[in-house]
């Protein structure tokens, strides 16, 4: 979240988004689909409040599509056996990276993929 952040300050999206980036803070205690539905709150905000930013074919109503189902798949997979469910929570979180990964990068298309 703080090269997010960084990246947000570096590439100037909008003040708003700066503001929101930098004020997410996760507790090293947060368990990893608490993380991961933390970052969907942040796509979900980002997807609201900056879709008039967004180049005119974006595919804004993908992005929605995709978010619901990844918040539907991170609850489902708290009811996944103990071993399933951290390959399933794995596959999530690459899933959300690549969501917000793609979000970003329709933002400012001269962006660099974000590492977490």
């Amino acid at each position: 979240m703080q090269k997010m952040a960084q990246f947000v300050n570096d590439q100037q999206i909008g003040d708003k988004l700066k503001q929101a980036a930098a004020n997410v803070h996760m507790p090293v205690a947060l368990d990893p689909a608490a993380k991961v539905a933390k970052q969907l709150d942040i796509i979900e905000t980002t997807l609201e409040q900056y879709a008039d930013q967004f180049p005119v074919d974006a595919p804004i109503g993908q992005w929605k599509n995709t978010l619901k189902n990844l918040r539907l798949m991170n609850t489902m997979n708290k009811n996944a056996p103990g071993s399933e469910r951290k390959a399933r929570l794995k596959k999530l979180q690459s899933q959300t990276e690549a969501l917000s990964n793609e979000i970003i990068q329709s933002l400012d298309p001269d962006d660099a993929q974000i590492e977490s």
